[in-house]
């Protein structure tokens, strides 16, 4: 999700005029806190109700239905508490409130849209086998070592792999959902 939140701060940016600067290069930095807070509340609700023994689809739509109005409203608050910065603070907090303030909505925007496609979409590539697992690094690399670029690896402790997905597969998810 952190990549989510560089579509709105540039957006922002652009939009107002305002610099990229030390100061928001900070609003980056908690911003990322917030937007994978958003995600990780978001995804631990669809595991609990995958728990309780919903299908994926159900989790993911229950979970992101149960938790759409506290992120929007923590978001909103946020948002409206950084205006009054971003209207008499200054020049000096202007690019921080401008990132936080763009980043925020339209990264939490994306999140509670893209989050919980991406998670529905790996457990049909899971069930397709088009997610291996439990398979050691060098056999899904081969031969090409380093030429693994564009495709997502999880890696757990042991260097055994708990999934791959190219992102082309990404890009088609999104594409139909």
């Amino acid at each position: 999700s952190i990549p989510l939140i560089v579509v709105g701060a540039s957006l922002g940016l652009n939009l107002t005029g305002a610099k990229l600067d030390f100061n928001a290069i900070l609003g980056l930095f908690s911003l990322a806190g917030i937007i994978v807070n958003n995600a990780i509340v978001l995804i631990e609700r669809i595991d609990e109700e995958r728990a309780a023994g919903a299908a994926v689809n159900d989790a993911v739509v229950t979970a992101s239905q149960a938790r759409l109005r506290p992120i929007v409203m923590t978001t909103l608050t946020t948002i409206a508490g950084l205006v009054p910065l971003y209207l008499f603070g200054g020049e000096l907090w202007r690019g921080m409130t401008v990132v936080m303030m763009f980043g925020l909505g339209v990264g939490t925007a994306l999140t509670l849209g893209v989050v919980p496609v991406l998670y529905a979409q790996m457990f049909r590539w899971r069930a397709a086998g088009t997610v291996r697992e439990d398979a050691p690094l060098e056999s899904l690399l081969g031969n090409e070592q380093p030429r693994r670029l564009g495709a997502l690896v999880a890696v757990d402790a042991d260097g055994r792999v708990r999934g791959v997905i190219t992102l082309d597969q990404v890009g088609r998810a999104l594409r139909t959902a």
